[in-house]
């Protein structure tokens, strides 16, 4: 995709979310609702965020809403602000992800995490005008430099992750690292994504409960998407499902859009037949973009990529453009939003905004959560 065309989707996306999610109205079963421990790793991130001076993960908190609640910089005072400082990020490629700032052993801290080859730096705020670098972090050993040929579109990194201490990334070449937030020393590290099969890394992962999740790039090449939850502890894989293929691939269950059925539940899901034979197996519906997590519901909620291959004639058996899209041939989960229950993976709703795409729409932008009147009640999505 061209970059213009992949930012005209990205605000028709951003657009639509918000309005999507809260006016479809979606009921979640009591059996898919389980309160986050007061002490699990996102409870920490949602006390953290609570404080003003804080920015504790990329979207800020759980709802993505990127809004600081900092009253000093006004529209009185903002054309007086001047430079204070810089800091070298070490990479000359794109930049996407920005840094996340957490208290750690009673000081505040800054971390950020630069495009390929993914350098993480921890920074000392103490003296806000002068932060000093406390540590930084390259890896070197098993990298895999021909990443940078096959990723799209460009190296970029869209932010890393705080929890129970450690700064929590991923490298372009497919880990997931963890790093001891004072000293910037390995704490685990784990190879999730293959480059072989297509797959890079440059989406930002969710903090839920005491898991990380998040899931990789690649559909322009065919990878065949999917999305993981990890543990925060070990890095070990705690539950992973496709986003396409069979419904026990993709986390189905009985309950599955049980609140609104013609979205697709398990009785009508066609799985495999979504695509021509076999071409699932490549069909994209990866994960790029950013995460949202509702701790009172245990629900996570992502959006999907476009399908693969990227020709829309592979992934249609007919020869003509209203065959194929008859319903048939709509390659779910691509180009959809998906809410997963937190714990198991299971998909709980999902909602496909464009069926057989043929325009490399993508649909992997940020599902911002809000509370909103509809019909005189408070609802979130």
């Amino acid at each position: 995709m061209t970059m213009s065309s992949q930012n005209s989707s990205r605000l028709r996306w951003f657009r639509f979310c918000v309005t999507m999610l809260a006016s479809l109205g979606w009921v979640v079963g009591a059996a898919a609702v389980a309160q986050t421990s007061e002490t699990s790793a996102s409870a920490a991130l949602a006390k953290s965020a609570a404080n003003p001076n804080m920015w504790p993960a990329p979207g800020r908190n759980d709802d993505l809403t990127r809004f600081s609640p900092l009253k000093q910089i006004n529209t009185s005072n903002a054309g007086n602000m001047q430079f204070s400082w810089s800091q070298s990020l070490s990479s000359l490629r794109g930049q996407e992800g920005q840094p996340i700032v957490v208290e750690v052993g009673g000081k505040p801290m800054m971390f950020l995490v630069s495009g390929w080859p993914n350098v993480v730096q921890g920074l000392d705020l103490s003296n806000p005008d002068s932060p000093v670098t406390v540590w930084n972090y390259v890896k070197k050993d098993g990298r895999d430099n021909s990443a940078v040929a096959i990723a799209c579109c460009d190296t970029v990194n869209r932010g890393l992750n705080y929890a129970d201490g450690k700064v929590i990334f991923h490298t372009l070449d497919g880990y997931l690292i963890a790093l001891d937030a004072l000293t910037g020393k390995v704490d685990w590290s784990e190879k999730i994504a293959q480059t072989e099969k297509g797959q890079t890394m440059t989406g930002a992962g969710v903090i839920a409960g005491n898991n990380v999740i998040i899931g990789y790039g690649g559909a322009e090449l065919a990878a065949r998407g999917s999305i993981a939850a990890y543990s925060i502890a070990t890095g070990k894989k705690v539950w992973s499902f496709w986003n396409n293929g069979t419904a026990k691939d993709v986390g189905m269950t009985a309950d599955t859009n049980k609140a609104v059925p013609k979205h697709g539940t398990l009785k009508t899901y066609r799985g495999v037949n979504e695509y021509p034979k076999g071409e699932y197996l490549r069909g994209g519906a990866t994960v790029w973009g950013w995460l949202s997590y509702d701790p009172k519901l245990n629900l996570v909620y992502y959006g999907t990529s476009n399908p693969g291959t990227w020709s829309p004639s592979y992934r249609c058996k007919y020869n003509t453009w209203e065959k194929c899209n008859d319903g048939t041939q709509d390659n779910k989960w691509s180009l959809s939003i998906i809410a997963r229950n937190a714990s198991t993976g299971h998909m709980v709703w999902a909602y496909q905004l464009t069926p057989y795409d043929e325009w490399d729409y993508d649909a992997i932008n940020e599902s911002v959560l809000v509370n909103m009147d509809i019909d005189g009640q408070k609802n979130r999505p």
